[in-house]
């Protein structure tokens, strides 16, 4: 998933292809987001 991230292919794209709903993509990418707000200081 993190590849495919990393070629900006679509959160429905990606579901598609590993056969997980939308939803458990975007909670993946959120809770990236969150350790990389940590990471940087961020809120």
């Amino acid at each position: 998933m993190k590849r495919m991230l990393l070629e900006r292919v679509s959160l429905a794209g990606i579901a598609r292809v590993l056969q997980i709903s939308e939803d458990s993509v975007q909670r993946y990418v959120n809770a990236k987001a969150a350790v990389v707000s940590q990471l940087s200081g961020g809120e």
